[in-house]
């Protein structure tokens, strides 16, 4: 089932204070939305990952995990994952 494939390494490192729908202490609302938003944004982007590796050949050969470990530039691309406005 394609949910067990996604709780890699990187899955987990998705957030910060435990669920994501939970506030931290401190936190504002607009943050908490914000942090939510990300959170979600993440989640795509992973989906999107995970069916152009369905797409590709190499399917049975290697796994969801390694395929994405050795794209690098995806990697990149999650790490700059932002919802502040590009300047």
């Amino acid at each position: 089932m394609a949910v067990a494939c996604c709780r890699c390494k990187d899955a987990a490192e998705v957030t910060t204070f435990g669920s994501p729908f939970e506030k931290a202490a401190g936190q504002s609302n607009a943050a908490a939305a914000r942090r939510l938003g990300l959170h979600y944004m993440q989640r795509y982007f992973y989906l999107i990952t995970f069916v152009v590796y369905l797409e590709s050949s190499s399917v049975k050969e290697v796994s969801f995990a390694r395929w994405m470990a050795d794209r690098r530039e995806l990697k990149h691309l999650l790490s700059t994952l932002s919802l502040e406005p590009a300047i």
